[in-house]
């Protein structure tokens, strides 16, 4: 099984960590920083979604400020990236967080696709604003 494949299949938080720390020390990820990186931003939002009020107990562990660590480190985010931090946010019930994330991502001209707008809309809708709603849409 090749690191890659190990990343998405991740089922907790503490495996996700072994196997970001391993490719940082192996150097795999000085090599091949974007796949990495997205594999990870990835398995990080899909673990989340059974374990977000775990997580929410947590005092040592952020959950917003690790998803924001890797996506920092990704060279020239895709959409696909942009997709992965905006569920997370989704997710950790943090809408002003996931509209930051999606306004950079209209600032910067990087393209959204049809899994960037059911997130942005569900935080829109949390948020109870139709004018922001309608705007996301535009």
């Amino acid at each position: 099984m090749n690191l890659l494949n190990g990343i998405k299949q991740c089922k907790f938080i503490k495996q996700l960590h072994q196997l970001h720390a391993y490719s940082i020390s192996s150097g795999l990820l000085l090599l091949h920083p974007s796949p990495f990186l997205n594999a990870i931003l990835h398995a990080f939002a899909s673990i989340l979604i059974p374990t977000t009020n775990n997580l929410a107990k947590s005092a040592t562990f952020n959950p917003s400020n690790y998803a924001h660590s890797v996506f920092r480190s990704i060279p020239n985010p895709s959409t696909f990236s942009y997709n992965n931090l905006i569920r997370a946010h989704t997710l950790l019930s943090a809408p002003f967080c996931t509209l930051e994330i999606f306004t950079l991502l209209r600032r910067l001209s990087v393209p959204p696709d049809f899994h960037t707008f059911p997130f942005v809309r569900r935080d829109c809708a949390q948020l109870r604003v139709l004018a922001l709603s309608q705007s996301v849409h535009l």
